[in-house]
């Protein structure tokens, strides 16, 4: 699970890597990565969850 990016998001990650995920393109990408089984979830301002399974 992650969230979509906001003010509170970005705080938390002053001073480490944050990479945003685009709950649109996630499936697609968890694919080209070599998972199956691929879901995800999203609302809008709301968290993402996801579940993929490595081949």
């Amino acid at each position: 699970m992650d969230s979509r990016p906001n003010l509170r998001f970005r705080l938390l990650h002053i001073g480490d890597t944050m990479v945003v995920l685009d709950p649109v393109t996630l499936p697609g990408r968890l694919h080209r990565a070599g998972f199956e089984e691929v879901a995800s979830q999203h609302r809008p301002g709301r968290q993402i969850r996801f579940l993929a399974r490595k081949a």
